[in-house]
């Protein structure tokens, strides 16, 4: 009985409050009574002086200075009763990490401290049912926590490994600006993850029912348009991604700031360069092809963030190899808006998920918004009339960035093709809309003379996932700081 999942499989049918609570510190002694060092009386008495700040007076019981075991459930019980904070309880862990140094113990006594303050927080039924829920499901927990919790995504402790002990540890935070609580939000995203329907729809009717008797409906329903499912994939290591930032120079509209970033096991941040606008094409291939050269991957994504009136410069060309003979590439091209974002992100990303969703290969209508903001249909991609260097391709572009539109295609030239048209429509119908961009760049490496080569030759991408979003530069410190770190 040491751990959260012990414990559960001897109250999952369900008990009472006051024998759960006897239950969990049982659970939590039992851990404790295992371990040799805290078997010792001068172990014990640092324990007790450790948490003397938390639990002031703390003497041990008359009478048991020769029970270890009995001395151990003296000071869990002081710990754990009516401790409605968790201050009391994580008190006991970092004691008794202090006292032993034993950081697998530590790790299971956290998650019994975790579920200490779950019980104050939802009812044993809750718990119980939701505890069911969770043992059979399985998605990448960090990716949920950092998508459902964006934009201040908390850095889960080493303790959380799957999502039961990920929506215990979560139960300890404030709620979020619309009052729908993290763990909430996580388990949300959790269940747009899972491949099981009835999974999912299970742990979304026990997030509803919770929501409902809390008054939570109406922002549990915005999470759950936004949710949408993390990309499965093979390991941990984020998807090799270089992205081309053109910052404008503020004193010569001749020349911009290139800014590239990189990211596979880490990020990394190149110099930042002043580039005339002549020489971008130069300056982008030779920071490519010195990251591509190092990396042995199958694909790549390349994004380009740009300003508006950057949109329509010909960046997919620049990324094209010059190898002629070289019938296929596993770079995936795609723009992003720089500065450029509706003023509610929910439908943004309530149209990306749409997008996302998609499973099967489907016809979306294809839409050229106007200038008027009428609505476009959600998770469906646009095709401008005109490139965003027009008048017109411009208020068709600023409507649907308006609306949170997240796929967009237009072609360099001349958008109003006949040839474009079609085959970028039947691009869209070849297969689901999650793989657009390496579809697309397929058939724009190709290069075998095929009149769908040819059509979308020109084509450019407009690919704006929200959870993508470029790195941060850190503040810089200043010397006289670091000595004090």
């Amino acid at each position: 009985m040491g751990t959260s999942k012990d414990f559960f499989a001897l109250s999952a049918a369900g008990i009472g409050a006051m024998a759960w609570t006897r239950f969990l510190e049982r659970a939590m002694v039992g851990l404790l009574s295992r371990s040799e060092r805290l078997g010792q009386p001068t172990a014990r008495r640092a324990l007790q002086r450790h948490l003397e700040y938390t639990l002031p007076g703390t003497a041990r019981p008359d009478g048991l200075e020769a029970s270890g075991a009995d001395e151990l459930a003296h000071i869990v019980h002081r710990c754990a009763q009516d401790d409605q904070t968790g201050e009391k309880t994580d008190s006991l862990t970092r004691a008794v990490l202090a006292v032993t140094g034993d950081a697998e113990m530590v790790s299971q006594l956290r998650l019994l401290s975790d579920l200490n303050l779950a019980r104050t927080r939802l009812s044993p039924a809750e718990l119980s049912s939701l505890y069911a829920l969770l043992q059979e499901c399985e998605a990448d927990i960090h990716d949920v926590a950092r998508l459902a919790l964006a934009p201040f995504p908390p850095r889960l402790p080493e303790h959380c490994t799957d999502p039961w002990s990920v929506t215990l540890h979560l139960l300890r935070r404030n709620a979020q600006p619309d009052g729908l609580p993290p763990f909430l939000a996580f388990l949300e995203y959790l269940a747009a993850s899972l491949t099981s329907g009835d999974e999912r729809r299970r742990l979304q009717e026990w997030n509803r029912a919770h929501a409902a008797d809390r008054g939570l409906v109406e922002p549990l329903e915005r999470c759950r348009a936004a949710a949408r499912p993390i990309p499965r994939r093979a390991g941990s290591a984020p998807e090799p991604r270089i992205m081309f930032v053109l910052l404008p120079d503020g004193l010569d509209e001749d020349y911009c700031t290139l800014r590239v970033w990189h990211q596979q096991e880490q990020v990394v941040k190149d110099d930042d360069v002043r580039v005339r606008h002549s020489d971008l094409h130069r300056a982008v291939r030779q920071r490519l092809a010195h990251w591509t050269a190092q990396r042995n991957t199958d694909h790549i994504l390349v994004e380009f963030w740009l300003g508006l009136t950057l949109l329509n410069l010909p960046v997919v060309r620049w990324c094209m190899p010059e190898d002629h003979d070289n019938s296929e590439s596993n770079l995936r091209v795609v723009v992003r808006s720089l500065n450029l974002r509706p003023e509610d992100e929910r439908a943004w990303r309530a149209h990306w998920s749409g997008l996302i969703a998609q499973k099967r290969p489907t016809r979306p209508a294809l839409c050229a918004a106007g200038s008027n903001d009428a609505p476009l249909p959600p998770g469906r991609p646009l095709i401008l009339a005109e490139p965003p260097d027009h008048d017109a391709g411009r208020e068709q572009l600023l409507a649907a960035l308006r609306q949170g539109v997240a796929a967009v295609m237009w072609d360099l030239g001349n958008a109003d093709r006949q040839d474009f048209r079609a085959y970028a429509e039947r691009l869209f119908d070849e297969a689901p809309l999650s793989q657009l961009p390496m579809r697309l760049a397929r058939v724009q490496t190709a290069r075998d003379g095929s009149p769908q080569a040819q059509a979308l030759q020109d084509a450019v991408l407009m690919w704006d996932d929200p959870d993508r979003n470029l790195p941060r530069l850190n503040p810089l410190t200043a010397p006289d700081e670091v000595a004090i770190r």
